[in-house]
Order: C-alpha cells, then sequence, then structure tokens
C-alpha cells in the first residue's frame, strides 16, 4: 500500500465565459491512495503492469500563485478514478509509468469550467 502526495498544476482559462482568453495557472496539492492489481515477471528484476483505482483528497488549491477558496470556485475536494502503470525493476532502480483518469469533474460549475483531471506521472526510485 502507498500513500502519494501530489502537486499538479494546469492552465484554465482566467474567464469561463472566454475560453479562448488568457490562461490562468491552476495548482492543486493533495494525497492520493492507489489501490491496484499487479501483475508482474518473476526474479529480482521484473517488468509489471498494473490497474485499478485511486482517490485523491485535494488539501490547497491556488490560482496564479494566489490561494483561492475550493467551494467559491466550485473545485470538489475528493477526487477518484482508473489509473493503469506500467514500470519495470533492475535490482534495487525502478521506473514506472501511471496514467490516471478522474471518474469526476474537477469542477461543478460556479466559475470554473467542468474538466476532468488526466494526469500522466513518471516515477524512479531506489529500492533500500
Amino acid at each position: 500500500a502507498s500513500v502519494l502526495y501530489d502537486k499538479r498544476k494546469a492552465l484554465a482559462p482566467a474567464d469561463v465565459n472566454n475560453i479562448y482568453g488568457p490562461a490562468a495557472t491552476l495548482g492543486l496539492k493533495s494525497v492520493t491512495v492507489p489501490a491496484e492489481l499487479m501483475l508482474k515477471t518473476k526474479g529480482k528484476s521484473c517488468l509489471y503492469i498494473a490497474g485499478g483505482g485511486y482517490y485523491s483528497g485535494i488539501f490547497e488549491s491556488r490560482l496564479d500563485g494566489e490561494k483561492i477558496d475550493m467551494l467559491s470556485r466550485g473545485i470538489d475536494s475528493t477526487e477518484y478514478g482508473l489509473q493503469w502503470s506500467l514500470g519495470g525493476r533492475l535490482s534495487s532502480f525502478y521506473i514506472e509509468l501511471t496514467r490516471r483518469y478522474s471518474l469526476v469533474p474537477l469542477s461543478q460549475g460556479g466559475m470554473m469550467p467542468t474538466v476532468y483531471n488526466r494526469s500522466s506521472l513518471c516515477s524512479m526510485g531506489i529500492f533500500f
């Protein structure tokens, strides 16, 4: 089991009524808990593929660097969806590519357009 700290940034329309106008940077901080089933090859060095779901609790949001109230902007503080991962391990080193697809919109009306989170992540690390 793992718990991940996410810090995401995305461009969003500054004015919901003019989606082709200037963009603003939306930043979110969250804690994510993935739940996946994994298929892997045998051995200390291996390849694997995994799939399942995830839950994220968003605890901070910023628009162009300034902290904003999520409720007034229509940003939901919970997110859940599906994800899949493809990775490999060579001795103590690993690399993993993950793709996430949110099943709920990030915003529900309010001052932001209805958008869904689609994330691509690359993780690298060392096992001790």
